[in-house]
């Protein structure tokens, strides 16, 4: 990132304040192609008051490639300041994706301020963009927050129309059960990938989950004839694995057999109370478990993570910089990585062994 005088004097007060209002800069992307005007604004509710921000950038002049097979013009730059250990959602984003939850790119980078290094962030392609340009005939885009839809993009730029959609999803499913309430509910959203998606984050204790979906629509050829809008979900921030359920668990359905794991929503309480359709919940967990995601795979996943982000330690000031890790030699801060690592494997070892 590289500031005027005046655009830094901005910027420094939006930091200082933890404001969501836009700043414009220039970014250098290396390799001597030179600065490209760019707007960007912070993010990330939980995060706002991190000392390493967390950013939207919208680059200015046209798409950039930073990824295979991937062209945009907005990304998000998340400095990971409430992952412990920076590799929780990285490893998350490798096992969604190969199981189809997550569908975004994202790689670990360097980010610098006017010269002086932020240390390590992830970037990733920018989520509401993405849905919309990869999908066909798509009619809405929305994020599920606690109990409710927040819409991100309709086709007709009518939000309202967006959410009544989203809301169809649940409606009038009281008294279905079995085959029925499954036929139901696939009728509008892609009920085999999400009973996937609640298995992953049971296998994974992920402890913050209901207001990380993405629900988008495309057009399609309903049951009864008529064209409408049909469902599908993706996954989102995955940084709390391996942990216990937020606010103790206090909103989550309570499973007598305790596999399921955090599901807060109304769909998932619908869902997991048929005895059928848990029952097509446990059988997709088991499939998941043992031929997907043993603990050799997630051992994978781990050393993966980091590989990824240790080179960057080598970097001058980059340890110092990262300041969650409060270990401003880079041995230090690679063996708190490490020793991070090992817990992970550990814990999941012993959530796949108790399943």
């Amino acid at each position: 990132f590289i500031f005027s005088a005046a655009e830094r004097a901005a910027y420094d007060q939006i930091a200082l304040d933890s404001l969501d209002i836009d700043f414009s800069l220039s970014v250098d992307l290396g390799g001597g192609r030179g600065p490209i005007p760019a707007v960007a604004h912070l993010r990330g509710n939980g995060s706002f008051w991190c000392d390493r921000k967390s950013y939207v950038l919208q680059l200015e002049g046209g798409s950039r490639s930073f990824f295979e097979e991937s062209f945009s013009d907005e990304y998000v730059l998340l400095s990971m300041c409430l992952d412990e250990a920076y590799i929780e959602q990285h490893i998350a984003n490798q096992l969604m994706t190969e199981t189809g939850a997550f569908r975004l790119k994202n790689r670990y980078v360097e980010l610098a301020l006017d010269g002086q290094t932020r240390g390590i962030y992830l970037l990733i392609e920018k989520t509401r963009e993405e849905l919309v340009r990869d999908q066909t005939r798509v009619r809405s885009v929305l994020r599920r927050g606690y109990w409710e839809y927040v819409p991100k993009w309709s086709y007709d730029d009518d939000l309202d129309r967006a959410t009544e959609a989203a809301l169809a999803i649940t409606a009038n499913l009281d008294g279905l059960e079995g085959t029925e309430l499954q036929e139901t509910v696939d009728s509008r959203v892609d009920l085999e990938a999400y009973l996937r998606w609640l298995a992953l984050n049971a296998l994974i204790q992920n402890g913050d989950y209901v207001d990380e979906a993405w629900f988008m629509s495309a057009e399609s050829l309903l049951p009864n004839g008529e064209i409408g809008e049909y469902f599908e979900t993706m996954a989102w921030d995955a940084d709390d694995i391996l942990v216990d359920c937020h606010a103790g668990g206090v909103n989550a359905w309570v499973d007598p057999y305790e596999i399921a794991y955090c599901a807060e929503d109304a769909l998932d309480f619908t869902l997991l109370e048929d005895p059928e359709t848990y029952e097509r919940f446990v059988d997709t967990l088991d499939r998941l478990m043992l031929d997907e995601i043993p603990p050799s795979r997630f051992d994978d996943a781990v050393n993966e993570a980091g590989l990824a982000i240790e080179p960057f330690f080598n970097r001058p000031g980059v340890a110092a910089a990262m300041t969650e890790l409060g270990e401003a030699n880079p041995m230090a801060a690679k063996q708190a990585v490490l020793a991070h690592m090992q817990s992970m494997r550990d814990d999941f070892a012993a959530r796949h062994a108790l399943l």
